[in-house]
């Protein structure tokens, strides 16, 4: 059997594993950022529900609070949209199946380049091959 005690990782090597650890990042990255946006849309979701029960609720209203009224439903319902475009952007990434993309995976497939054996295998040899 032979061994390899001094493997040395190439560069082209490194620079793969470099490559899928940045997509293992940034896939974490939008894992969070997911969970942040669904926060985030509770928040827009809450403050709509105010601004309904709060028109739902008043007596009388003159015309400037009316149209500012009017303005906190439109600023709400475009910073929902926002957040709903993102997320879906995200969730079609993150719902992708990347899961043996992780860094340790990598970094564990180069480790077992270093430990690689060899093991000679038996040859028949053809009698006719010896002839002279």
């Amino acid at each position: 059997m032979i061994e390899n005690n001094n493997y040395i990782v190439p560069n082209t090597v490194k620079q793969w594993v470099e490559k899928f650890g940045v997509c293992d990042d940034i896939l974490k990255e939008a894992q969070k950022r997911r969970e942040e946006l669904n926060r985030e849309l509770s928040e827009i979701d809450k403050a709509f529900s105010n601004i309904v029960h709060k028109i739902e609720l008043e007596d009388r209203i003159d015309m400037y609070g009316a149209w500012k009224e009017r303005i906190d439903v439109q600023k709400n319902r475009r910073k929902r949209r926002e957040i709903k475009d993102e997320m879906l952007v995200i969730s079609s990434v993150v719902k992708m199946d990347f899961r043996n993309l992780d860094r340790n995976t990598i970094d564990k497939v180069v480790a077992g380049l270093a430990k690689r054996k060899f093991t000679y295998r038996m040859v028949e040899e053809d009698e006719t091959e010896n002839v002279v």
